[in-house]
């Protein structure tokens, strides 16, 4: 008992913090108990900045952070150089960056909308816009007065990852959530088919009889079957709804969690005495649906991402630039070469390959994506 007194969770990341601890911070007033000093720094740095509204409005706790530590900024630099920046940093008016980064570690709407009013804080950031769907992050920065680096280390400090977009890593870690949830969702939907399977011969038995023997084989070897669904298929409920609840707030998987908890309590004791009804199968189900509009959200974020790809494939890579002040030739060079004010010739058929104002001759240009 004393240690469940001395024991409270870490107010930002969930994880269990000791409440005679040294980290603590102060958020809107209150002392708020932390579980380590990148959590404290953190949330003082939320607090500071007049974020604090992410925590009221967040329905997912985001991972314990890690203090920088001289590697990592070593690491960080790096992009700084203006060779590396090349491949994914475009070049505006002057000293102006823009870059599409991914963030990691995204849970909820509040985690957006934390990131870019952090970032927006930072003098030299410009503009910031993230995409749910994608978890992309499109940042434009004044390169004199702020560098990239700073920039992804200002997202490290407030407990979230972010690193320059490459197609390739995001599908990796988008494959990796799918892996997983087709794993839980696999067992759920298997599992759930079996026990399905003696619900029904049960209900058969009332009708039209079955030996009491035969009866509560069934309804035990049902409880048995529901167990690996509850505890690894609906795992994620219910660690979600335990932080939500330290955290003395309410998110979706409270009540789910709830839900399944009582109902198979309920059917768990109805075996245990031997009568009344049993749900094992409608918490099989419940988990299955749930697990499955979970998978179909991801498939749909994961097609999101592969349209903003095919988008920029679409985008060609040269463009023909006239010389205006010579002979008026036109010669093809990179995309990324062209600045404000250039003059290029699109001939027709081809991609218009930036944004600008025709100056001669008449064209219809498609504009379905």
């Amino acid at each position: 008992m004393t240690r469940n007194n001395d024991t409270a969770a870490c107010f930002h990341c969930g994880l269990p913090a000791d409440r005679h601890a040294a980290y603590s911070a102060v958020v809107d007033g209150v002392t708020r108990p932390m579980c380590c000093a990148g959590c404290a720094a953190v949330a003082r740095a939320i607090d500071s900045a007049g974020l604090s509204g992410y925590y009221r409005h967040r329905t997912a706790n985001p991972k314990s952070p890690r203090d920088l530590v001289p590697v990592e900024l070593e690491r960080l630099a790096v992009y700084d150089h203006e060779e590396i920046q090349k491949s994914f940093v475009q070049t505006r008016t002057g000293s102006e960056r823009r870059a599409n980064l991914v963030l990691e570690d995204i849970q909820c709407a509040a985690c957006i909308w934390l990131n870019e009013r952090h970032l927006k804080t930072l003098p030299g950031v410009i503009d910031v816009s993230i995409n749910y769907s994608t978890q992309q992050a499109s940042v434009t920065w004044d390169n004199d007065r702020i560098r990239l680096s700073e920039i992804l280390a200002a997202v490290r400090a407030i407990g979230y990852e972010a690193h320059p977009y490459d197609p390739n890593r995001q599908q990796l870690l988008l494959e990796k959530q799918r892996r997983k949830l087709l794993k839980q969702l696999g067992v759920a939907a298997a599992v759930g088919m079996q026990v399905m399977i003696l619900t029904v011969a049960l209900y058969t038995g009332e009708w039209y009889g079955m030996e009491p023997e035969f009866e509560q084989f069934f309804r035990k070897f049902s409880l048995l079957l529901t167990i690996p669904v509850l505890f690894y298929s609906g795992n994620s409920f219910f660690r979600n709804a335990m932080t939500d609840l330290k955290l003395r707030r309410v998110s979706m998987d409270v009540p789910v969690s709830i839900g399944i908890a009582l109902a198979f309590g309920a059917s768990a004791l109805h075996v245990a005495v031997g009568e009344g009804a049993i749900y094992f199968e409608s918490v099989c189900m419940f988990v299955l649906f749930l697990l499955a509009a979970r998978y179909f959200e991801l498939m749909s974020r994961t097609r999101a991402m592969l349209a903003a790809e095919s988008i920029g494939y679409i985008k060609p890579s040269t463009a023909r630039r006239v010389d205006v002040v010579g002979n008026g030739d036109a010669s093809m060079i990179p995309a990324l070469e062209l600045v404000r004010g250039d003059t290029i010739n699109v001939l027709p058929g081809e991609t218009i390959p930036v944004d600008g104002i025709i100056v001669s001759g008449k064209s219809g240009v498609d504009e379905a994506v």
